[in-house]
């Protein structure tokens, strides 16, 4: 797979149109100028090489500068001319995801990209690292005009934040997470229905205190997923208890490993733990061997994604299987059938996901 990390690797010309002002925070006038890079580097008091390896993302570039510099292109609403999207777009698919380091991704890339490569397309892959301002690179990336389509994998809310930003006239297809309210076809699996089976089986073992393990509500996932957690609990007739639902933000081995060292070690220590990830569920695993909790007979656990390390988790992990190579490559073939113009998308495509039952329960 190709990560492309210089993806500002394009020449500037004169023909960038913007309303200037005489003020420090360029505020917008009646009349148009042309702003050139060098514009850019007069206002954030830099060199025109130096705006360059900025824009580029070269090493060479200290974090204070290159806050400048971006700072400058957002507030003079820096854009590509017409004619250099013309020259650019050509067999280019983009994709952008939260965090390259988390191996759920690795699948549906490898969909996206084959399916690409077939129709003869390149993919290039950012990650947004959405904890951080997305007003800086992020948003000249989806305003460079340099892929004939994108593929967002990010969380709902962010999503949102940035629609404003996405040229109207981009093929955008939203990957996994979704904002149905925005005019982007969806690729996913029902996470309701899959977190509400997995509770079931859990009840079906006779497990009765059952804790959550999810990551940020302010996903969509996040917020479907603990809603079938609820949902299979009533259905049992079991009473929520709140204090069994961990929200650990970030997918981190380390912070799932903390939160299940301090449940066990606690006196409202369950007798069964679904997790909306396999991270999580694997950094259980580990933190009951750690205490001499023994999996499953003093508890049972259920992660999310049948990533590789459910298998080599010891025991094997019980996971709710999704089919990511799948959601990749319908993803991507949706998204070509826009860029040709092949056919109009549905509204959302959900793909089946299937709860894998192994050591862990």
């Amino acid at each position: 797979m190709k990560i492309y990390e210089n993806i500002f690797d394009i020449s500037y010309g004169s023909n960038y149109s913007i309303f200037r002002g005489s003020n420090p925070d360029w505020q917008r006038e009646s009349i148009m100028t042309k702003v050139t890079i060098n514009d850019i580097a007069k206002a954030s008091g830099v060199s025109i090489a130096t705006v360059s390896r900025v824009l580029n993302r070269s090493c060479n570039v200290s974090e204070e500068i290159e806050k400048r510099v971006l700072k400058a292109v957002e507030e003079m609403d820096y854009k590509m001319p017409s004619s250099h999207k013309n020259r650019r777009s050509k067999k280019l698919v983009a994709v952008i995801l939260p965090r390259l380091s988390n191996p759920f991704y690795n699948d549906i890339l490898d969909g996206i990209q084959d399916t690409a490569a077939h129709s003869h397309y390149s993919m290039i892959v950012t990650q947004s690292k959405s904890e951080y301002d997305f007003r800086g690179s992020t948003a000249y990336f989806l305003r460079s005009h340099i892929m004939d389509g994108l593929i967002t994998l990010e969380h709902a809310n962010w999503i949102r934040s940035v629609a404003t930003m996405i040229d109207p006239d981009l093929p955008d297809v939203q990957c996994c997470e979704c904002d149905d309210t925005l005019p982007y076809p969806f690729v996913a699996i029902d996470d309701y229905k899959a977190a509400f089976n997995a509770v079931s089986y859990l009840y079906s073992t006779g497990r009765r205190r059952i804790a959550l393990f999810n990551s940020t509500t302010l996903s969509l996932y996040g917020r479907k997923r603990e809603q079938g957690y609820i949902d299979a609990l009533a259905t049992q007739g079991i009473a929520l208890d709140v204090q069994l639902i961990y929200h650990l933000g970030t997918i981190d081995f380390h912070v799932a490993f903390s939160a299940a060292h301090e449940l066990f070690t606690s006196n409202k220590r369950p007798d069964a733990i679904f997790a909306v990830s396999d991270v999580y569920a694997v950094a259980t695993t580990r933190a009951a061997q750690r205490l001499g909790v023994r999996i499953p007979r003093d508890v049972a656990v259920v992660g999310f994604d049948d990533i590789t390390l459910a298998l080599m988790n010891d025991p094997p992990l019980t996971t709710v299987s999704q089919p990511r190579y799948d959601i990749g490559r319908t993803a991507c073939t949706t998204l070509l059938n826009i860029i040709e113009k092949r056919q109009t998308p549905s509204s959302g495509i959900f793909l089946e996901s299937e709860l894998i039952v192994r050591g862990t329960t």
